[in-house]
């Protein structure tokens, strides 16, 4: 086996292990094949596009439990909703806002490690560094009084 079939394979797995197991045998499978002239660009970034995709879920579902938590407070500020509302959806927000933090932090030593083996670009860890970032800026703005 050839050194570079290594890295993609040892990239893969740790991919795998980073996202929970989705997508890490698709990506054994390719890195296994051999070396496809154009599909090297598509190997540097396969590992991130199951992130991309579960980022942009975690979003989405941060984004609805803000707008809940929102109307619940509008709710609640005219006499519509109960406080057991308001506070069952601010705690929801923070947790799926610490849960998207957790992954982030993933990403971005992934990222870091994919830059190191030269199957990602040197932008990719600065990056995940700024998503991660503004995660928790926003999660220091929720927790915030």
């Amino acid at each position: 086996m050839m050194k570079w079939t290594k890295i993609k394979i040892a990239a893969a797995i740790v991919g795998a292990v980073a996202l929970g197991g989705s997508g890490g045998a698709g990506e054994l499978r390719r890195a296994a094949a051999g070396p496809p002239a154009q599909a090297d660009q598509a190997d540097k970034t396969a590992v991130t596009d199951g992130q991309t995709e579960l980022s942009k879920l975690e979003q989405e579902h941060v984004a609805t439990l803000r707008k809940g938590a929102n109307m619940a407070e509008q709710m609640f500020a005219h006499g519509l909703g109960a406080i057991a509302d308001v506070n069952r959806l601010n705690q929801s927000l923070v947790e799926a806002l610490q849960d998207e933090l957790t992954t982030a932090k993933k990403q971005e030593e992934l990222a870091s490690r994919q830059a190191a083996a030269g199957i990602a670009t040197v932008l990719a860890p600065v990056e995940a560094k700024a998503y991660r970032l503004g995660i928790e800026i926003e999660l220091s703005e929720e927790t915030s009084p």
